[in-house]
Formats: C-alpha cells, structure tokens, sequence
C-alpha cells in the first residue's frame, strides 16, 4: 500500500521513487528483527551461559504442555523472564543473543530510525526549511544507504 502510494506521488520523480525504495529494501530486515524481538518469547536456558534466548512462539507451544503454564504467565507478566531448557526445543529454532549482539541491534535500529528521518526530510512537500533542505537531506540519505 505504501509503495503504491509512493508510486503514484513520485510519478515525476523517477529519482525520487528510486530513493525511496532503496530506503524500503534497508528497513526490511530491521522491521523483520523488531517484530521478533516484539513478539517472540525471552527467556532464560541454564545450557546457554551469558546469553538471552528466544525463541518464535509456535516452538514453545509445540513443546511439552506444562509450558503452556509459562505462556499463560508470559501474557500477564510481561516484564518476567522465564527459565526453559533449550534441550526440550529443536536448537535450531532458538536464537541466542549475547551484549554484543544487542548492543548491535540497537545501532541498526538506530540506523533504520535516521533512515526514515531522511526520507521524511526528502519528501515532505511544505515548509521553506524543508525545501531548502531536501536536496542535501537525498545526498544525506543516498549516502546512509551505504551502510
């Protein structure tokens, strides 16, 4: 939908159109990332020594049932990290993230989020500020996309 809409406004701006779906394509992975982090489980494996786990939804229900105990739990305390053996889950499915790994993630979110500062910046259509500032905020953005 966005996309169509971008389409359509950026008819006359093949430049433009251009920019902004490069821009697209970066944020894929990063809204892919948050909507885990968002909606899969943390928790805690005594096998797995200075990391945090997690792990999709759908594995954990398709352990052993007394962890539907843990996803009851989950949805009332959202803050609570619960410990779980990753032996009990296919290691495959678990996805372990240790300080560097976050730190990480929060630099590429933070990325995302300057990326999108850019395009909006490109494409706002009113403000003398912004229009005097939209050619270097695509340099600025055409640049990031480097990354």
């Amino acid at each position: 939908m966005l996309s169509s809409a971008a389409n359509k406004a950026l008819a006359d701006d093949q430049e433009g159109l251009e920019l902004f779906n490069k821009t697209q394509e970066a944020l894929e992975s990063p809204k892919s990332r948050r909507n885990e982090f968002a909606h899969h489980i943390w928790c805690l494996a005594p096998e797995i020594d200075g990391g945090i786990c997690l792990i999709k939804p759908n594995d954990i229900i398709n352990m052993d049932t007394s962890f539907e105990q843990i996803i009851s739990r989950r949805i009332s305390e959202v803050t609570r990290v619960d410990m779980v053996s990753v032996e009990l889950i296919n290691k495959k499915d678990v996805m372990v993230y240790r300080d560097n790994d976050l730190k990480s993630e929060v630099e590429r979110a933070l990325k995302s989020h300057e990326l999108m500062r850019l395009l909006l910046l490109c494409f706002h259509r009113t403000g003398n500020l912004v229009r005097k500032t939209r050619k270097k905020s695509r340099a600025q953005l055409t640049e990031a996309l480097k990354f």
